[in-house]
């Protein structure tokens, strides 16, 4: 080695982000393709990122030479000036570059801090995939992925105070630990977003015109998204104002939703608060959990139940609505409800085989249930039924498919 590589490689390997910048600032004005090649040579591009890697893992790292192996020094510090290194030159492998994981999972207790910063990373042209692992303690501007000519998916985890996302013209997928997004900024391809979005002033379908699939948690306002493909919400309050259309809605573990210009759901998996079911026009399935904030409601005519089976428990349950004309309900489960309960609705479950309404204080008359022709099981342990009608004493049992 010559005495610019040398000593390019003791600032490059030693660890110290400040050292680092230097060298690639020292780099970035040498005009000689030799050294270059002396310092990146034998180093490797990722392997191409597959559908179970973009799922569950996490993205490959670049494949480091010989010169970027330095004990002691934490890995994701030498991969990190390795590529900055490959950003800087005109070496066949920054246009090979395709993913890159930067950045690596620390605690507050580690010794070493992995710093990541983002300038000069725009000169790989060709960089489609991205996954960042931000330091808790320092924070890092996302402002130079503006200029990135080709990232169409990004994951950002790490950093305990959301960095801001700055506009990016080519993102069509965005996973977040937590991020912050401002109303001013432009997303013209971004169709999947999935984790915690701190958008105080909420988000406009103006700036997110082709978005389809949304997995958010602890809430946020998404407005004038006309349709949506599949929609997770995890804990929060979240609001859809101007959503008309979603395929696929799970609620289950939603704080509440308010959408009240909802019309069509193909799929509901879970019915949460605020989400009134009541003024939609189509309902293609919906599945309805035990820890549900169900107030009933009027489902649409030919609405479907996911599951054969419901479980609905709990004070809070006050009505059925129309439960009892969704097809597909065989096993219903009322479990310590308290506040008196009408069970007027189960007449038109045609195919209900058991009713458990153990527990259900609030549950006291059971003669809606006279003349039902697919009741074959009863369990009113506990309940607040008092006299169970002559034609349905045949039908009581202690559990379901236990014996009377």
């Amino acid at each position: 080695m010559n005495r610019r590589v040398t000593a390019l490689r003791r600032l490059l390997t030693s660890g110290d982000g400040e050292a680092i910048r230097q060298g690639l600032t020292l780099a970035a004005g040498i005009d000689d393709a030799d050294v270059f090649s002396q310092l990146i040579d034998g180093a490797t591009a990722p392997a191409r990122v597959d559908a179970d890697i973009t799922k569950f893992g996490r993205f490959p790292s670049i494949g480091r030479n010989a010169v970027f192996e330095a004990d002691g020094i934490h890995t994701a510090l030498l991969d990190l000036a390795l590529v900055h290194l490959i950003a800087v030159s005109d070496h066949s492998l920054r246009q090979e570059l395709r993913s890159l994981a930067i950045g690596a999972p620390t605690s507050a207790s580690d010794d070493v801090t992995v710093e990541v910063w983002l300038d000069g990373l725009e000169r790989l042209e060709n960089l489609t995939h991205l996954d960042l692992w931000l330091p808790q303690s320092q924070p890092v501007s996302l402002a130079p992925l503006e200029a990135f000519p080709a990232l169409r998916f990004l994951r950002v985890r790490g950093a305990r105070m959301p960095p801001a996302l700055p506009p990016m013209a080519t993102l069509e997928r965005l996973e977040v630990g937590r991020l912050s997004l401002t109303a001013d900024a432009a997303y013209p391809r971004l169709r999947t977003v999935r984790g915690w979005f701190d958008a105080p002033d909420g988000l406009d379908g103006s700036q997110l015109p082709v978005l389809e699939d949304v997995d958010a948690r602890n809430g946020l306002a998404l407005r004038n998204v006309a349709r949506l493909g599949q929609v997770r919400l995890n804990k929060g309050h979240y609001e859809l104002p101007g959503c008309e259309e979603i395929d696929a809605l799970h609620t289950a573990n939603a704080g509440s939703v308010d959408a009240a210009d909802l019309r069509r759901i193909g799929t509901l998996d879970g019915v949460c608060r605020g989400l009134d079911v009541s003024r939609l026009d189509r309902l293609g399935k919906v599945r309805i959990h035990g820890q549900d904030r169900f107030s009933g409601g009027t489902f649409p005519p030919e609405t479907e139940l996911l599951s054969p089976t419901v479980m609905l428990r709990g004070p809070e349950l006050v009505t059925l609505g129309n439960l009892g004309e969704l097809s597909g309900l065989e096993t219903l489960h009322l479990i310590d409800v308290t506040a008196p309960l009408d069970l007027e609705t189960l007449r038109h479950a045609h195919e209900l085989k058991v009713l458990d309404l153990r527990g259900s204080t609030g549950i006291t008359d059971l003669g809606a249930l006279v003349g039902h022709a697919s009741i074959e099981q009863l369990i009113v342990a506990g309940s607040g039924v008092a006299h169970v009608p002559e034609p349905l004493r045949a039908l009581v049992v202690e559990s379901p498919n236990g014996a009377s």
